[in-house]
């Protein structure tokens, strides 16, 4: 289908302001940096994280609009890149922060405790919400409309229940079976027990780290298989984020962790030919960012608005915002956007009022 759709429009319309906030976000440096060794600071990782969630809310979209009929070339192009790509910046940053950030006084064990509550309970709290909004809102739509819209399927288990539905609705609530959430889960568990065996060696963490990595890539490759390749595509990603966080902290760049780097990067292979030109696309986004960050920091309200909110973004867009936009008589990318904003604004406010770290 060559024609241009409303929808494309709309693509272009996101892709334009994400172009322009990032661009009139831009405030030149005083003193520019001239370290060799630099990377990624605060302003520019809280910027990428507010892109890259609008960028996986449009690949979804994407998605959707493939399953029902028949889409642009812009659609299919939208569906092979933007989501892949945006979960690779998401991979890499959570390397790369979690490398430059040393243990707090607390220790390595109440320091790797206080991160994963900072990963689950933020998902925990957009279930439990989730789930609610389900038991509230009409069922309006069968078993068969929820699979070609790739609507969740327990607003209808809840409106026609069924005690063997009630197993899968908890799980749902509790957040089984969230990929990325486990994949974070697990990487940040590797890097903190890679720390604990490490405390006396600390040079030998990223040889500890890679052999957890490897394992893992192994257990998911045979485990899961190509269909739900997404629990092993990243793993090179993250240790790529951490080599390179690695690098800033010290100023020392080491042969064996690139060698270890570039070893654990032939898994990339694995992943087929559209998810490599996804990789190359994200490491070069990251190098353009890092070269624009030794002269410019990013000063976006909205920028860092949705960077702040950007996690919550992720959890909400499909579990609620997608619901929500169902309900509506229009299948709009911007509208699903403003309406997942929104969510994840009101969920973050909510979670700070609880204060649940």
């Amino acid at each position: 289908m060559l024609g241009i759709s409303f929808n494309d429009i709309e693509f272009v319309i996101l892709f334009i302001l994400i172009v322009a906030f990032f661009t009139r976000g831009l405030v030149k440096r005083e003193v520019p940096l001239h370290d060799r060794y630099t990377g990624i600071d605060l302003s520019m990782s809280v910027a990428l994280k507010g892109i890259a969630c609008v960028l996986i809310l449009m690949g979804h979209f994407a998605a959707r609009k493939l399953n029902m009929d028949e889409a642009s070339n812009l659609t299919r192009l939208i569906y092979m890149t933007t989501a892949n790509i945006a979960l690779a910046l998401f991979m890499y940053m959570s390397g790369y922060g979690l490398s430059l950030k040393k243990p707090q006084k607390e220790g390595i064990i109440q320091s790797w405790l206080k991160r994963i509550k900072k990963v689950y309970l933020p998902l925990l709290l957009t279930c439990v919400v989730a789930v609610l909004l389900y038991c509230i809102i009409p069922s309006s739509f069968s078993i068969s409309d929820s699979e070609t819209l790739m609507l969740t399927k327990d607003i209808y288990y809840i409106h026609h229940y069924n005690s063997a539905y009630l197993i899968g609705i908890i799980l749902h609530m509790i957040g089984w079976c969230d990929w990325y959430v486990l994949c974070i889960i697990l990487f940040y568990s590797f890097f903190y027990l890679s720390l604990k065996l490490t405390q006396t060696r600390s040079n030998k963490q990223t040889v500890v780290l890679w052999v957890f990595m490897l394992v893992y890539f192994f257990f998911a490759y045979f485990f899961f298989g190509s269909k739900e390749a997404h629990f092993y595509r990243y793993c090179w990603i993250f240790f790529l984020g951490h080599v390179h966080g690695k690098i800033v902290l010290t100023k020392e760049l080491k042969k064996q962790d690139m060698l270890l780097l570039l070893l654990l990067g032939l898994t990339a292979f694995t992943t087929g030919w559209e998810m490599l030109i996804n990789y190359v696309i994200g490491i070069i986004l990251i190098a353009v960012c890092i070269m624009i960050n030794r002269k410019y920091i990013i000063d976006s309200r909205f920028l860092t608005f949705m960077g702040g909110i950007s996690y919550f973004f992720y959890l909400s867009h499909i579990r609620i915002g997608y619901v929500l936009m169902s309900y509506t008589p229009f299948f709009s990318a911007l509208l699903w956007t403003v309406i997942t904003i929104m969510a994840a604004a009101g969920l973050k406010l909510g979670y700070d009022k609880l204060r649940l770290n």
